[in-house]
């Protein structure tokens, strides 16, 4: 009979078809369960009109950028573009609803916010 030691920690007795010890089999099964239900975080974008011009952090957002960051849903993505530009923005996508072809009309590009 082999007795198996713990293939994380090497201490105890391992107990799991992972041949982990109770210990390391609970701290795996606890990060699993954080991966599993943390959100997924997707790219949202806002453009600009012609007369929206705004500085946030030192950068100058306007009708030749599009303003990107994170966010786990379109409703919080929309609620930080109002949070930083009021009303004085075009219009906001996320995600997949972004067309990546349209950045052509947009010659400076994405410009990161920083919510420093």
């Amino acid at each position: 009979m082999f007795i198996h030691l713990c293939k994380n920690c090497n201490k105890y007795l391992a107990i799991s078809p992972e041949g982990l010890c109770n210990i390391c089999d609970e701290e795996a099964l606890q990060k699993r369960v954080e991966h599993e239900t943390a959100p997924v975080l997707k790219r949202h974008y806002v453009t600009f009109g012609q007369v929206h011009t705004h500085r946030v952090n030192g950068k100058t957002f306007d009708c030749d950028t599009v303003a990107v960051w994170d966010c786990a849903s379109a409703v919080e993505g929309r609620k930080r573009a109002f949070e930083l530009f009021g009303d004085q923005f075009f219009t906001d996508y996320h995600g997949e609803q972004w067309d990546e072809e349209d950045l052509q009309y947009f010659p400076k590009g994405y410009l990161e916010v920083d919510f420093g």
